[in-house]
């Protein structure tokens, strides 16, 4: 390994790829844990609110919701990440227009272990969150592209507007701010990277004995997407010297960056995570009509090495 605070098996290029196994003994044995848990626990995606990769979401907290690292406040560390030279501020009412758009609230989480949220860790330099992602973007800055002034900043914005009850950065352009306050320990078995349009898998079994991180790659794709857009409409970005023709493509390019730096930090967290490092991460791809289409034991989570 090169480096502090480098991946151990190298770094993800694109969101949701991951380093392959070193060995698959079990495989079989995990696989068959797998394809049990996605029949009983396949749910169509009609919900347009996200939510965050942990695998503690009881099925009232995540009725087919999108999952990506951090729900929405993940969503505004990549916009920081993504080397736009956005401002805390402008990564966060960003997210929040598109928010605004889908007509959803903004959705971050807690824990039982930390809440209420921003409690002092202690030390008074800054204040915990009950997300092990979004904690970590902040113990851990450098290693997610990012500057922990920045992220302290961003996280003062979002305990503001919870103490509010609203997203609100300009008037008459506001949304609700949802917290969701997990409750029990990590007991993930893997991680689960759902390929569809249509369809997700809750994290917990039916009866509970089953858990997972649950990652939705092709609608965390589109939403960043999204992202991309109103990106574009509503702040200049640096986005380097482009080539002629390349204008046109601002929006893709940005899109790129977002997807990136959503990489980048999601890899980050999977290895620093005592919960998710090193555990094997299952590709599950679902049809239209609701379908297991697929099911591959794609990689296992990196592991790294924590500055400081």
């Amino acid at each position: 390994m090169s480096g502090v605070g480098g991946l151990v098996n190298g770094d993800a290029g694109e969101l949701g790829q991951f380093v392959r196994p070193k060995h698959s003994q079990n495989s079989e044995q995990g696989l068959a844990r797998v394809r049990c848990h996605v029949e009983r626990s396949l749910i169509k995606a009609e919900n347009s609110a996200t939510k965050c990769v942990d695998g503690r979401y009881r099925a009232d907290q995540s009725q087919g919701a999108l999952s990506l690292a951090g729900g929405d406040l993940g969503l505004c560390l990549a916009g920081l990440g993504a080397g736009l030279s956005l401002s805390a501020d402008q990564a966060w009412r960003a997210v929040g227009l598109l928010c605004r758009r889908r007509d959803r609230p903004f959705c971050w989480h807690t824990d039982h272990h930390v809440h209420p949220y921003g409690i002092n860790n202690g030390s008074g330099d800054h204040r915990r969150i009950g997300c092990g992602h979004c904690q970590q973007a902040l113990d851990q800055a450098e290693l997610y592209g990012l500057r922990q002034s920045q992220v302290q900043q961003l996280f003062e914005l979002v305990f503001k507007s919870q103490a509010d009850g609203r997203y609100q950065p300009n008037i008459g352009q506001s949304c609700q701010m949802r917290l969701e306050n997990l409750s029990g320990d990590h007991q993930e078995q893997a991680i689960l990277v759902i390929d569809s349009a249509t369809h997700t898998v809750r994290p917990l079994g039916p009866d509970g004995s089953s858990q997972y991180f649950v990652y939705d790659r092709t609608r965390a794709q589109q939403l960043l997407r999204d992202l991309a857009g109103v990106i574009k409409e509503n702040y200049p970005v640096k986005l380097g010297p482009l080539l002629a023709g390349e204008a046109e493509r601002e929006t893709d390019i940005i899109y790129q960056q977002l997807e990136q730096a959503a990489a980048k930090q999601l890899n980050a967290t999977l290895g620093l995570l005592s919960s998710s490092r090193g555990k094997p991460i299952y590709t599950v791809t679902i049809d239209q009509r609701g379908q297991l289409s697929g099911l591959e034991l794609s990689g296992g989570a990196p592991t790294v090495v924590g500055v400081g």
